[in-house]
């Protein structure tokens, strides 16, 4: 546990630009939908975006790339709780599928009398959303902590050597007129 709150530690403003880029560019169906609809003097509830499904499929779209950064370098890197999360990654996945395929059996028909209980729907896909953000956040601050650079600090490394150099030149320059 120590490592992942070290891990969170060292690189939670890059972990949360990235799940904000994440957030805001994934639901843009979301929340310029209801802006739209809002402009056109239609407003619709939230439920009219989220009662077929479609937090399944944000879901798998945020799970499938953790999943990725879970298992690259499998050989020769070690991530940290790596089983725990890609059980979770695979988890959600599979439960995604089951939900978005369920809904779309019903609705394009040939199921008889089945009908979607949408407020168990959505409670379940708002459910898989929010913890498969939160297993996005998680690994992708344990995969920049994996990765053992922190690009802040070499930049600032590089140019202190850069300083000196121009420092050093400068002196060297001077000594020779």
């Amino acid at each position: 546990m120590d490592r992942l709150f070290s891990a969170l530690g060292k690189h939670w403003k890059e972990t949360t630009n990235w799940l904000l880029y994440t957030l805001v560019g994934g639901l843009v169906p979301v929340w310029g939908g209801m802006v739209l609809f809002g402009l056109f003097s239609k407003p619709l509830a939230f439920s009219a975006f989220s009662s077929n499904g479609e937090f399944a499929i944000y879901s798998a779209a945020i799970l499938a790339p953790s999943l990725y950064l879970i298992l690259k370098d499998l050989s020769t890197s070690n991530f940290l709780y790596r089983h725990f999360f890609s059980l979770v990654c695979i988890f959600g996945l599979g439960v995604s599928m089951i939900l978005f395929a369920g809904v779309t059996a019903v609705n394009t028909g040939g199921l008889g009398a089945v009908t979607l209980n949408q407020g168990f729907l959505r409670r379940v896909t708002i459910i898989l959303f929010l913890i498969s953000v939160i297993v996005a956040f998680l690994v992708t601050a344990l995969d920049s902590a994996r990765m053992g650079i922190d690009i802040k600090q070499v930049r600032q490394e590089r140019e202190s050597q850069e300083q000196n150099l121009e420092k050093e030149f400068d002196h060297l320059k001077r000594g020779e007129q």
